[in-house]
């Protein structure tokens, strides 16, 4: 288990889309949890799979295997925002691997 090499605390935000009365979609972001985190950084070999699969890949962040964490969902660490683009469990499942996106928020 890796819950000992957890040392920070993330939150787990989930988009929630809703309906208006004239057939449009609004979108906005709920809080889901916080969990205990671990940030290393992502080797050379992590981000080149991760590009070849389409994607930017700029943090894999573990949490536990029990955890609700989805492809789509976002994960806030303070002012940093990270995108899960894919959710990985190794076949002895002793914890989560988020494969993630760094995002910024752009200016309202």
């Amino acid at each position: 288990m890796i819950a000992h090499l957890l040392n920070r605390t993330v939150a787990v935000w989930r988009r929630d889309i809703s309906t208006d009365d004239v057939g449009g979609q609004t979108y906005s972001w709920s809080k889901v949890g916080d969990v205990a985190a671990r940030l290393p950084q992502p080797s050379a070999s992590e981000q080149l799979v991760a590009h070849q699969d389409g994607a930017e890949h700029t943090q894999a962040i573990y949490v536990l295997p029990t955890v609700d964490v989805r492809r789509g969902d976002q994960l806030r660490d303070g002012d940093l925002t990270y995108r899960v683009v894919a959710v990985v469990t190794p076949s002895i499942a002793a914890y989560q691997r988020c494969d993630t996106e760094r995002t910024q928020e752009e200016p309202t």
